[in-house]
């Protein structure tokens, strides 16, 4: 078989072909059959292909590709055409007909899987989608009941506060819970009264000081 063939039947394109040949694990135990598989590719091109015998065709795809069930039917086949080369045409139809049927059988079973793969990718997009729904009305949350209990709106508008300063504080009430981009980003996005700007090399908000019963600012 050629490259392109084995491509074919293994479902690849030639690049992952190649990709299977070149890993370092490929063959690791039979180094000359590797060697005479690699050397091949090397002088083969695409006007003339490089032709792989039944050995190197089956170390290609079941070492390589890691389809040992599909390098298995290969085998099998080729020992059941030997056995049957002196016998009638229609011997010799049969068994690959029974070939080809298990080769469709395999194909099913990929496409159920395929099928039952995209159902729980599905369901976990689902999921993640929750948790961050879920994630971003429990930062609201805490957000609110922070403003409440360490925010000060009542002083002049020409006051302004450290944006590091509202994240300590806000980190120390809430550790390890949220980064600090998404508390700020949110943070700007619900109180949009109060300017955010570069001032002194330092990042402030306009119109609000912090406050807090237990001396921590």
């Amino acid at each position: 078989m050629t490259i392109k063939e084995i491509a074919e039947l293994c479902g690849v394109d030639k690049t992952t072909v190649y990709r299977w040949v070149e890993k370092d694990d490929f063959l690791s135990c039979e180094m000359q059959l590797r060697k005479s598989i690699i050397k091949k590719i090397k002088k083969g091109s695409p006007e003339k292909p490089s032709d792989f015998s039944l050995e190197e065709t089956l170390a290609i795809i079941g070492d390589g590709g890691g389809n040992k069930t599909l390098a298995a039917l290969l085998e099998e086949n080729s020992r059941n055409k030997n056995a049957l080369s002196i016998e009638a045409r229609t011997g010799i139809v049969q068994a690959v007909s029974a070939f080809n049927s298990r080769l469709e059988r395999i194909e099913k079973t990929l496409e159920e899987l395929s099928v039952i793969k995209s159902a729980v990718l599905r369901l976990t997009d689902g999921l993640q989608g929750q948790v961050s729904q879920n994630r971003s009305a429990e930062l609201d949350e805490d957000i609110c009941l922070f403003y409440k209990n360490h925010i000060d709106d009542t002083v002049s508008r020409i006051i302004y506060t450290k944006a590091i300063n509202l994240w300590e504080l806000f980190k120390y009430e809430y550790p390890n819970k949220y980064r600090k981009a998404e508390f700020m980003e949110r943070f700007k996005s619900m109180y949009r009264q109060f300017t955010f700007e570069r001032y002194k090399s330092v990042d402030v908000f306009w119109g609000f000081r912090l406050f807090d019963t237990r001396g921590v600012c």
